[in-house]
């Protein structure tokens, strides 16, 4: 919600005004994180498929007027965080070990700083410990979504920031099926999305089994090299 000393007239103005940065920075995360040597180099590829976006002004307006906090253009970048956002996709799940690898040597030469903890939304036990042992914070979501996000900021500005978000490509098929079957059905009723959702956390199962089994294949490729 507004604050009551705010209007949204000066959210769009000051969104205008730091337009530019956000997209700047959200391209520099992108190209870092796609084409750093070190995932560049790797065999099989390390990202499958990448994605990039600038919230628009009318989603960061829903966003607002739905919000419990209040907003106004004094704490606007610090209650929103995902104005910009990157989505990298990868074959299997070892793999986000040499993209969180990079964003951390970024971090360490200064380039980037950390605006929170790094969080990882996961129900796997073997791979909630493995996440927790690399400085995650874990989080169980009651959907059986599985992600992990960073939130890193420029280090000579530290309003304008970008979200990471990384996931297997079974885990982005989940989300994607489960963002149009949940979130982009208007004319499903409240039994149908019961239904959907007991669905989906059944294919969740699945996909998780799926990503283990993957893990292995990958693992057995690599050691009959």
């Amino acid at each position: 919600m507004l604050s009551e000393n705010s209007d949204m007239a000066s959210i769009f103005e000051l969104y205008t005004q730091k337009h530019q940065d956000f997209k700047m920075f959200m391209e520099e995360v992108h190209t870092r994180t796609t084409e750093d040597s070190a995932i560049v180099d790797a065999r099989p590829e390390i990202v499958y498929t990448s994605k990039k976006r600038i919230k628009e002004f009318e989603s960061l307006k829903s966003k607002i007027e739905k919000s419990d906090r209040k907003i106004d253009d004094k704490n606007l970048f610090s209650q929103v965080s995902d104005i910009a956002g990157i989505r990298l996709v990868v074959l299997h799940y070892e793999q986000m070990n040499i993209l969180d690898m990079v964003i951390k040597k970024y971090i360490s030469e200064g380039r980037w700083k950390f605006r929170e903890k790094p969080k990882a939304y996961e129900s796997d036990i073997r791979i909630e410990s493995d996440l927790k042992l690399k400085g995650f914070d874990v989080e169980r979501k009651d959907s059986y979504y599985t992600s992990i996000h960073y939130l890193v900021e420029q280090s000579s500005d530290s309003k304008v920031c970008c979200e990471i978000q990384i996931r297997t490509i079974l885990e982005e098929i989940w989300s994607e099926i489960d963002h149009r079957l949940r979130y982009k059905n208007p004319t499903a009723t409240e039994h149908v999305l019961e239904d959907i959702e007991m669905k989906l956390r059944v294919f969740s199962n699945i996909v998780q089994t799926g990503r283990s089994f993957l893990d292995m294949v990958f693992q057995e490729s690599t050691m009959s090299k």
